[in-house]
């Protein structure tokens, strides 16, 4: 009697199970497609995060390029005109610069520079010696570049 009490426990226990078939198969489905769901919303996630890195990382090489630009404009300023201080700057369609000139020693100038790209911003300063030669047709200025370096702030 007691086998027989076990036999129907287990068959009322299968019954149940196929009657409740449809109610596992969909509990299924939707927890693979949450893990499905999620797995796909990281990947786009990492994919959209690199793509912002590269943009950044593009903007910023543009604003050095820029920033180098201005510096030589100021470094050809420098050349071309006696009087200290000067300032200027450049106008791209992606960007732009600017510079200063000032005189940090007797033979020495000093060129700080900045290009700007949307957000981002990168400075230049470079340290020059400047020697002026005197001839029958008139002067010469020379330029030595002795410390050109990239920082964060003037």
């Amino acid at each position: 009697m007691e086998q027989q009490t076990h036999a129907n426990k287990i068959k009322n226990i299968l019954k149940s199970v196929r009657k409740n078939a449809g109610y596992l198969t969909l509990l299924s489905v939707l927890i693979i497609g949450a893990v499905a769901l999620g797995s796909a919303l990281f990947i786009l996630e990492a994919g959209a995060n690199a793509a912002r890195n590269t943009i950044v990382r593009e903007e910023s090489l543009r604003a050095q390029a820029l920033a180098d630009a201005c510096a030589e404009s100021g470094l050809l300023t420098i050349k071309n005109t006696e009087s200290l201080p000067q300032a200027g700057g450049i106008d791209f369609g992606y960007g732009h610069c600017e510079f200063t000139t000032e005189e940090s020693a007797p033979s020495e100038d000093l060129v700080k520079a900045s290009g700007f790209v949307e957000s981002v911003v990168r400075k230049v300063k470079i340290s020059a010696s400047v020697t002026t030669t005197i001839h029958e047709t008139g002067t010469t200025t020379s330029i030595t570049a002795a410390n050109w370096q990239e920082v964060a702030d003037f």
